[in-house]
This record gives C-alpha cells, structure tokens and sequence, in this order.
C-alpha cells in the first residue's frame, strides 16, 4: 500500500519594510510574508521528483450567503522553482504592497512546474490561511490540501 504523502507550508509574517528617504525609514502599509519551506512534496509521476514553487495571494472572503468567491487583492507572489525535490526550503520574504483587513485570508498554493510551455502547472495542494493568525516572526506549519 502506497504512503501517502500530505505535504505542508511552514510561512511566517515579517517585519513591516522600511522604504529609506533623506536617511529616514518611513513606514508603509505593507504585508510581508516570509515562505520558508515545504515538505513531504508528492512525485508528479512514479520516480520523478517535483519541480516545485510556491503562489500566494491575499482575498477577502465572500459575504454572500451563496458561497461565492472571495475577493482577490495584492500582488499575486511567488517563490522560484525548486527542481527534483521531496521538500524545498526558500527562505523566500515576498511584499503583498497592501495592509490586509483582519478577516482576509492568505491563500498559499503549491505548483509543479512544467517546462512545457504548452502545459499548465500542475496545483499539487492548498491552503487558506486567516491572516490574522500570522503572528510577526513565528513560522507556522500548516498541511496543505492535496490534489
């Protein structure tokens, strides 16, 4: 019987950036995010080890009793590839340029990376992460959603 692998994100919020003018730090309303590593990265195929990187982006959850989807802000962000890897450490800080509302969500998405340029990447897991659990300097590990 096959193991199966659940893999996870450990991601931490960062200092608020500084943005230096005539020798002063001014500080800006930024969201800085820290992705360090994951783990336990499924094979995209029997052997072959995945080429991977983390997206993540900033939303808004719906207020629609419907369910609807939420509301994407932000920059989009991104770590680079990590090739033939079961776990991958960035070390990655990436600056979402907006200061998120307390119930936004970080939605954090883990990739294979197709060299193809005629394929999509393929989404190997997934989570929503409440933002207002991030706490400055501390990494938390979450698993991620398998697909």
């Amino acid at each position: 019987m096959a193991e199966e692998i659940n893999p996870s994100v450990s991601i931490s919020e960062s200092d608020t950036p500084k943005q230096h003018t005539a020798g002063k730090p001014q500080p800006h309303s930024h969201f800085v995010v820290e992705i360090v590593s994951v783990s336990d990265i499924p094979y995209i195929e029997p052997k072959v080890k995945s080429d991977a990187y983390v997206q993540a982006f900033l939303a808004i959850p719906s207020k629609d009793e419907s369910g609807g989807r939420a509301q994407k802000f932000g920059n989009l962000v991104r770590t680079p590839v990590r090739y033939a890897c079961a776990a991958a450490v960035w070390n990655s800080f990436r600056n979402f340029n907006t200061d998120p509302p307390p119930d936004s969500i970080l939605t954090v998405e883990l990739y294979h990376f197709y060299k193809d340029p005629h394929k999509s990447d393929c989404l190997l897991g997934k989570v929503d992460v409440p933002v207002k659990v991030l706490i400055d300097d501390e990494a938390v590990s979450i698993p991620l959603i398998n697909f």
